[in-house]
């Protein structure tokens, strides 16, 4: 299983994605990259196999349009502060869902063996 990165570029880039092959163009800022190697990820593959990474990088690129807007005004504009807020909210959502490793792991014996365990004290309980 591929391992992501966050990282910081200056520049611009449209390289292909290191996964797909699609072209994968980057503005200046946060991209999502191959932890081993940083080699480009397009937005639809990081979607799809780091959605954490993803909605935690859009939240930072909100973050950062919202941070610009304030510079200029006493308040940001309640278009941006809803777009903030729900980007916040993708990511909260994001980070609560178990990832597909966590699901791998909890095995079908473990699940069956707590639910004898449950159903041996609720019976307990009603002695």
């Amino acid at each position: 299983m591929a391992r992501f990165a966050i990282q910081l570029s200056g520049y611009t880039t449209e390289i292909p994605c290191s996964l797909c092959g699609k072209p994968a163009a980057h503005a200046a800022g946060l991209q999502i990259c191959l932890a081993g190697n940083s080699a480009a990820v397009c937005q639809d593959c990081s979607r799809v196999r780091a959605p954490r990474l993803a909605k935690l990088v859009q939240l930072a690129q909100v973050a950062e349009r919202v941070g610009k807007i304030s510079r200029y005004n006493v308040a940001p504009p309640l278009a941006a502060l809803l777009d903030l807020a729900g980007a916040a909210e993708a990511y909260a959502s994001a980070a609560r869902e178990p990832s597909r490793r966590d699901q791998r792991e909890t095995s079908p014996v473990s699940h069956a063996s707590e639910k004898r365990v449950a159903s041996s004290l609720h019976t307990s309980e009603k002695r």
